[in-house]
């Protein structure tokens, strides 16, 4: 290919430089005949190549490097090319000739690959580029110059950027997600407990909040997250001190509460609550610093809201209100005393079968001592917050497990498929393979009928530990799905590298999908690309028949919501 474009360019240098007709025809002879398809191919392709003599000089462009460059072709022919389009770094810092991939492909004979560099425009603008030099011999093995192919990689970059900036930022506000604010409380702490430094965290809730939602719907108040977003930030600076934090805070508060957002002639405000906490050396983890900052956010909603509380030492509110998490001690005592309870929800295929298997999710809540039941979503937060989650799920797969050895899960030895949430905490942790498999063994199930749900959040801040946990036990023959999935650059970037069988689109979606367009093209979207990818897709909250009918009508494989059964006790 590169010695075509060499037989090509040199052809091509001496129709420019305007050879005559004879010497034309004699060099073409001694080089054979010149591929006309490649001359062709050098002037349509749309990658910039041009050409240098020993001195540097242009002996070739064609159309697409001079359009890149914004030069005619008179203007580069006989010129420095390194002078007119290659003189500074990416940086901006000067770069010398003599250290140009152009220079050094003809000096040392070597091929030239560079990924991150700019060329230069006639306007006195750069673009980046991804390019390569090769030197030019000719039949006599002597070095004549080089030849540079490039390509213009704005737009690669722009990408590339976009998905930098997505992985780390909310999508929707574009403030520091969940996982990039945890790596800067990290940070936070390391430099407290190492340097004697002080940081501050702070935690806000917006008060009155979901009225915006109820009232006007859920796009109306993102509308409304992604203003407040921007006026918070206008209000913090980049080094506020510890000194300012309640007067910080005290500033928040007052810039949210003075807040007035419009819609459909409907004027909303909204307040917002903030616990604030220092990050100092006697700080004990992220998880310490988030139950202090939550603590206080709370304590100030109980004084009345639109307040800061700040927790100093030794407080006897923050203890108070830690007395009054009690979940830490129920769910041990819950464990204990075996109070958790399987439920299952039917997961019925959209088309069904006779070849079918039964399909379920397996779902757990807590009853209290005095019999009542307790759902999940009262008692998890907590257990993910002071790291239960191993002992849960540990509990949820070994009882599963026993359920499905036992055939109580469908009332016979019918085949089927158990799906069984695993939370974040627990893929990062070495020991939940080996508790699996032991598992397994014991009870002598068939990994096939076994199905993993990991959330998209916990497998993206997991991302390795995920990626192994996950081909690990895919190769014993157990199934995986991907739960809560949504439609943002970063979840496909991350998703491609998961290993799932199943993908489950986040019920968010789901249940305005007959009033809402936006989210039924999102369904659609997610639908399409997990069937391109040879996965099955779940729709949850599938709570009515008319959303039903719509998520058949789409060819969703899976359905599961009230709409279709509610959950049992096992």
């Amino acid at each position: 290919m590169v010695r075509d474009i060499e037989y090509a360019i040199r052809y091509y240098e001496l129709q420019q430089h305007q050879h005559s007709q004879q010497q034309l025809k004699q060099y073409t002879t001694e080089l054979g005949k010149v591929n006309e398809s490649m001359s062709l191919l050098l002037e349509s392709t749309g990658e910039g190549i041009y050409g240098v003599d020993i001195n540097g000089l242009c002996t070739f462009a064609n159309r697409a490097a001079l359009k890149m460059f914004g030069f005619s072709l008179d203007d580069l022919l006989g010129q420095k090319m390194h002078t007119l389009t290659h003189h500074t770094h990416k940086d901006g810092t000067p770069y010398p000739s003599h250290e140009c991939p152009v220079y050094q492909a003809f000096h040392t004979n070597t091929p030239r690959h560079i990924e991150n560099e700019v060329f230069w425009r006639s306007d006195g603008t750069s673009f980046p580029v991804k390019y390569s030099a090769y030197p030019i011999v000719n039949d006599k093995q002597e070095i004549t110059g080089s030849v540079t192919i490039f390509r213009d990689v704005t737009e690669t970059q722009r990408i590339k950027n976009k998905m930098n900036f997505l992985a780390r930022h909310d999508s929707l506000t574009g403030l520091l997600n969940r996982y990039s604010f945890e790596q800067k409380m990290t940070e936070a702490l390391e430099s407290a407990q190492n340097e004697n430094s002080v940081h501050v965290a702070c935690y806000l809730d917006l008060d009155q909040f979901k009225l915006v939602n109820d009232t006007c719907g859920h796009l109306t108040g993102d509308e409304m997250l992604k203003l407040i977003a921007h006026l918070l930030t206008d209000n913090i600076r980049k080094h506020d001190t510890l000194e300012r934090a309640t007067e910080l805070g005290q500033k928040l508060c007052l810039a949210v509460k003075d807040f007035r957002f419009l819609w459909d002639d409907k004027i909303f405000s909204i307040d917002v609550s903030i616990g604030i906490s220092a990050i100092t050396q006697d700080s004990k983890s992220v998880q310490q610093i988030l139950s202090d900052i939550d603590s206080a956010c709370y304590i100030a909603k109980e004084k009345g809201r639109n307040r800061v509380h700040v927790i100093e030492p030794d407080d006897t509110e923050t203890a108070q209100r830690h007395g009054e998490m009690r979940w830490v001690s129920e769910i041990r005592s819950a464990l204990e005393d075996d109070r958790l309870i399987l439920y299952k929800q039917v997961i019925m295929p959209s088309v069904p079968s006779a070849a079918d298997q039964q399909h379920f999710e397996i779902l757990i809540l807590m009853q209290d001592k005095d019999g009542s039941i307790i759902m999940p979503g009262a008692f998890l937060p907590a257990a993910e917050r002071y790291n239960l989650m191993l002992e849960i799920d540990f509990w949820v797969i070994k009882n599963s497990f026993k359920a499905i050895a036992s055939h109580s899960i469908t009332g016979s030895e019918q085949v089927c498929i158990c799906s069984i949430n695993l939370s974040g905490q627990s893929i990062g942790e070495t020991s939940l393979y080996d508790f699996i498999i032991n598992q397994q063994k014991h009870y002598r199930i068939n990994p096939q009928h076994i199905c993993f749900e990991i959330t998209e959040s916990a497998a993206i801040t997991h991302l390795e530990q995920a990626i192994d946990f996950i081909h690990k036990l895919n190769s014993k023959g157990f199934l995986f799905a991907l739960d809560d999935f949504d439609t943002c650059m970063s979840s496909f970037a991350y998703f491609k590298n998961l290993p799932v069988n199943y993908l489950k689109i986040d019920g968010s979606f789901i249940k305005d999908i007959l009033e809402d367009p936006i989210d039924r093209a999102m369904v659609k979207s997610i639908n399409a690309i997990g069937h391109i990818m040879g996965l099955q897709t779940i729709a949850e909250y599938v709570e009515n028949d008319a959303i039903k009918n719509e998520l058949i009508a789409m060819q969703i494989d899976y359905l599961q919501g009230y709409g279709i059964t509610r959950p049992e006790s096992l």
